[in-house]
């Protein structure tokens, strides 16, 4: 060996240098010990031979290092070739060591190396290239050894994994590196070819290429595997019921993961699983579409979860599990709505309805992992049975019920609901709402039950009206919610203009009744002025405050106008006359009536009507309230004009104050349908603002693109991008009809702000 006593290049006879750095190659490739001193010759041999003067060795020691490679793979295949079977796997794979020619591979011929490659070395004399030692072994052993005995190899690797399959031992490791070494050998090499050749590698490319590990080996398997498959669905798993099967199915699904894992290639893994959803899934697909329904049916959730993660891999598999499980909510959901509708009962109808969303969403979360498609499936399923309605031109009922129910839970009543169960009671009450589709009915039952409530100061907690409001806005947001707010708004308001009031009044020493007022928007509070064309004859106990108010009230707001609204009002009454002293809550109509009884025990309904300027009828329908609450009494069954009122001295109640219940008016009767036309007028309204806005704003583009005073310009007739375009503004509050879009182009141009053209093909706004 040749002694470092120099790093100095000098002469160096290669022949006798070659011999040791071959033996120490040749224990390299056999896998025998390298003493550390030998090892450390080779390198500075090897370093001398590249250094020498006055030629480099590098051109030789490679072609020499090759040389030797090559002699090593051809006595390890005539190795392999003697071997039986059982040996022939276990002796194939031997690794390669790349670090003892580092040197020699930095240093080979700098000035040839590829810009591109660290790998690959061109001659710029001749078209040879030379190649990284390591990457020269790889290809040595993949042309002149695995290709020749790739066949009988290959057999061999595909029996042991039958074996496997078949839970016979087998040697695990051997296997994997044997297959694992069918993409070493082209790892490095295909990537820095193609590099050399000027080929632009993508960057889906850019990991290891496996080109030749698929075509030896992947292919092979894949084809043996579909073979399995095969055999599996038609032959083993054929007398097998339908849940049996998915069973088995997700079984071998695992394990054939699990032996690609150990065995394969990381890119092999998918192929794996597709090919398995493909031959065990989607060729039986319609023998589980069969049983989605009965399944569904009988609630068979385990059933249920083995065919969702069978399906789950499987193009559109879901299509048949999606349409059965939206059927089964629909018919199960229309059923429970139908038995509410029948009993009337607005906390059977959202109880009902609540139970069925949370039923079938647990399905969804727990059986299906909350997948979007079920997700999508189970709301549009919901809002259908939200919105049932018999008739296709009626509105549902669900706007109506749910807010009968929440006005149960917000309002005062003899249940004292705490604060948790009010809030749970309320959270029932927005998941229904969140489906219902007519926002814009809703709204409108809300409003009038949320004035009543702060009107009678009836609500049993302003904290969670407060939250209900929030919980709305964030569902439908601010416009839906703007009135509501405002309402609280004047309740607050009025409170302290009724303190300022009340101190106002002592200062000056005037003495009146004891009174509260509320200020209301007219535009913001469903409420109107006009109650009846008959009005009571105000006592003048409650005539002073009134007017005493709205000269307090235009000192502070100059241009304001009080219009006053007394059938709302309520008066609070204390009885003396009795045993012992009550408070009764009644309308200011029931207080005037009671009145007339301050100075006699009895009277007419005749005599009262005289006095009180207002018809019989209406009078009837005030006492009725009193007669009932037993402040009044009346020995006729039917009241007339001749009936005698009296004034009932025996009054006993165990509650020291109670209220008077308020007669239904035939406008509270019809409360509903006037409601449902309320909103068919602001519908139309909404819909020609779109129309109207829509036009509008085209026009004043044009304008502005072309700079031209246009006064009309014509668009086309209604056609589907149109409809479309109306529906997609409005469908937040509620989803219009095609006949309701076009009556309202016929209003429009009844008002002129449309016209149709000459060809009565276009619609023209005119400006």
């Amino acid at each position: 060996m040749t002694s470092i006593y120099a790093l100095r290049p000098h002469p160096v006879e290669f022949n006798k240098v070659w011999v040791n750095i071959y033996d120490t190659l040749n224990k390299i490739l056999s896998l025998q010990a390298v003493d550390r001193q030998t090892w450390s010759f080779s390198f500075s041999d090897i370093y001398f031979l590249c250094v020498a003067v006055p030629e480099s060795q590098c051109t030789r020691l490679y072609n020499s290092v090759k040389e030797c490679i090559q002699s090593h793979v051809q006595r390890v295949l005539q190795n392999l070739l003697a071997m039986s079977d059982e040996s022939l796997v276990a002796e194939y794979h031997k690794r390669f060591f790349n670090c003892l020619f580092s040197y020699m591979n930095n240093q080979l011929m700098r000035e040839r190396r590829n810009a591109e490659s660290q790998l690959l070395y061109a001659d710029p004399d001749d078209a040879f290239v030379y190649k990284e030692i390591g990457m020269l072994a790889f290809e040595i052993w993949k042309d002149d050894l695995i290709v020749p005995i790739k066949d009988r190899l290959v057999k061999l690797l595909l029996e042991l994994i039958e074996m496997d399959r078949r839970n016979v031992d087998t040697r695990v490791v051997d296997i994997r590196d044997v297959i694992l070494s069918f993409v070493a050998v082209t790892d490095r090499y295909s990537s820095a070819n193609e590099i050399l050749q000027g080929i632009q590698i993508s960057p889906e490319r850019s990991r290891p290429l496996i080109k030749f590990y698929e075509e030896i080996f992947e292919e092979p398997f894949l084809q043996m595997t579909r073979g399995y498959f095969q055999i599996l669905s038609t032959v083993e798993f054929a007398d097998l019921n339908c849940s049996e099967y998915m069973k088995k199915v997700l079984q071998i699904k695992e394990e054939e993961q699990e032996r690609a894992s150990r065995f394969l290639h990381f890119t092999s893994r998918e192929k794996v699983e597709h090919l398995t959803s493909e031959i065990l899934v989607e060729m039986q697909k319609e023998r589980l579409d069969s049983v989605c329904r009965q399944m569904i049916e009988h609630e068979s959730l385990a059933d249920l979860r083995n065919m969702y993660y069978c399906l789950k891999p499987v193009p559109n598999g879901f299509s048949v599990l999606l349409n059965e499980l939206s059927g089964f909510i629909k018919s199960t959901g229309i059923s429970m709505v139908i038995n509410a509708n029948a009993n009337n009962d607005p906390n059977d109808f959202v109880s009902s309805l609540h139970d069925c969303q949370s039923r079938f969403s647990s399905i969804v979360k727990d059986v299906f992992n909350n997948e979007s498609d079920f997700i999508a499936s189970l709301d549009k399923a919901m809002e259908l049975v939200v919105n049932y309605r018999s008739e296709e031109r009626q509105i549902s009922k669900a706007s109506e019920r749910v807010n009968r129910f929440i006005d149960s839970i917000l309002r005062k009543s003899k249940v004292n609901w705490s604060e948790s169960e009010m809030e749970a009671k309320l959270k029932m009450a927005l998941v229904i709402f969140r489906y219902i589709e007519d926002k814009d009915v809703f709204e409108k039952y809300y409003s009038k039950l949320f004035a009543s409530r702060l009107i009678m100061n009836n609500s049993a907690s302003r904290e969670m009206e407060e939250q209900m409001i929030k919980k709305m806005k964030e569902a439908c947001g601010y416009e839906f919610t703007n009135k509501l707010s405002r309402m609280f708004t004047d309740i607050g308001l009025s409170e302290e203009l009724t303190k300022e009031f009340n101190e106002h009044l002592d200062c000056h020493d005037s003495k009146t009744v004891q009174s509260s007022f509320l200020i209301l928007q007219s535009a913001a509070w469903p409420i109107s002025s006009d109650h009846s064309s008959e009005q009571f004859t105000l006592p003048s106990e409650l005539e002073l405050p009134m007017l005493k108010f709205d000269e307090f009230y235009r000192e502070k707001h100059h241009g304001r106008k009080l219009t006053w609204i007394n059938h709302l009002a309520n008066a609070e009454v204390r009885l003396n006359y009795l045993d012992r002293s009550y408070i009764v809550t009644m309308t200011v109509e029931q207080y005037a009536l009671l009145l007339n009884f301050e100075n006699q025990d009895q009277s007419t309904i005749g005599e009262l009507a005289g006095r009180s300027g207002v018809s019989v009828p209406m009078l009837i329908k005030a006492l009725r309230g009193l007669v009932d609450g037993n402040v009044l009494n009346c020995s006729d069954q039917e009241l007339d004009e001749n009936s005698p009122i009296l004034l009932n001295l025996t009054l006993s109640n165990k509650r020291l104050r109670f209220k008077i219940t308020a007669p239904l008016s035939q406008k509270s009767v019809k409360e509903t349908q006037r409601v449902i036309d309320t909103v068919q007028q602001d519908r139309k309204l909404c819909i020609e603002c779109v129309i109207v806005r829509y036009y509008f704003f085209h026009i004043t583009g044009c304008i502005e693109k072309t700079g031209i005073q246009a006064t009309s310009i014509a668009f086309p007739k209604l056609e589907n991008a149109f409809l479309t375009m109306v529906v997609n503004q409005t469908k937040a509050r509620f989803l219009p009809d095609i006949s309701t879009i076009k009556q309202c182009i016929s209003q429009l141009i009844e008002k002129l702000y449309m016209q149709r053209t000459d060809d009565y093909e276009e619609y023209q706004y005119l400006a």
